[in-house]
């Protein structure tokens, strides 16, 4: 039998992600202590995460007891690529010399940055609540 390899998203994304899964399935304003608990995720990256995604206005936050965090922003207006970037910082899908010690002897760089390119159009075509609901085609 084939054995399939799957390419994995950064463990913040992911955190984002199942951040933003949760909030849209609660009615009211969650704590990040609380989402933590729930997701069973590290409380520390998961308010990072939260700090970024408030600052990018992708959640809100408010103080108190009837405080906690709210989803800001329709999740179908948010991309994958989008949301990657702005917890994980620009990608350069480009093979690069300082970076790699293979860069001058290597074979695939150009098939490497053909399937990069795939990727990131597929990544930038996918919104948020697709990718939740698992409501999306593969079209590569």
């Amino acid at each position: 039998m084939l054995k399939t390899h799957m390419f994995k998203i950064n463990r913040l994304t992911e955190y984002g992600l199942m951040a933003l899964h949760f909030l849209e399935d609660s009615p009211e304003r969650v704590s990040a202590r609380e989402m933590a608990t729930e997701l069973n995720i590290p409380f520390d990256p998961l308010s990072k995460v939260l700090q970024i995604m408030k600052k990018n206005a992708i959640v809100i936050s408010k103080q108190g007891i009837k405080g906690g965090y709210a989803i800001n922003k329709r999740l179908n207006e948010i991309t994958l690529l989008e949301l990657s970037t702005m917890i994980e910082g620009q990608h350069d899908g480009q093979c690069q010399e300082d970076k790699c010690c293979y860069y001058n002897d290597c074979q695939i760089k150009t098939p490497v940055h053909g399937l990069n390119t795939k990727l990131n159009h597929f990544f930038n075509s996918l919104n948020i609540k697709d990718f939740i609901q698992g409501t999306y085609e593969i079209s590569l």
